[in-house]
């Protein structure tokens, strides 16, 4: 499958820290390749991932609430932890036929083709 030549990147920037008696800040990225073209086999796992999340806001809503508090506020060990404990990775994804990284791809399709006057 060939690969196309951009990326998507999702990032969470400003995570405020300190070092030594500096205040900082750093950001998290993750750029993803997509396919250059996609297939009907593609589309059911970007389905299934919705359904997965889905079944996951319906079955754990406060947990889903925590985790994302935990992300939007940097404490990314504790996501991590959560996410762990929810099953929310893309191993688990895939073991139910998604694959977590389709279910970011339709968002930020969504997002991108949002009215040009939004960004």
């Amino acid at each position: 499958m060939k690969n196309s030549s951009t990326r998507i990147t999702f990032g969470i920037t400003e995570l405020e820290g300190r070092l030594g008696s500096f205040e900082t800040a750093s950001d998290l990225t993750l750029k993803v390749r997509t396919p250059a073209s996609f297939k009907v086999s593609d589309m059911k796992r970007m389905r299934r991932d919705c359904e997965i999340l889905k079944q996951k806001l319906e079955d754990h809503p406060e947990e889903m609430c925590e985790l994302l508090s935990l992300v939007v506020n940097g404490r990314m060990e504790d996501a991590q932890a959560t996410a762990k404990r929810l099953d929310f990775d893309e191993d688990d994804f895939t073991a139910k036929e998604g694959g977590l990284l389709w279910l970011a791809v339709a968002v930020a399709l969504a997002i991108l083709l949002w009215p040009k006057k939004a960004y």
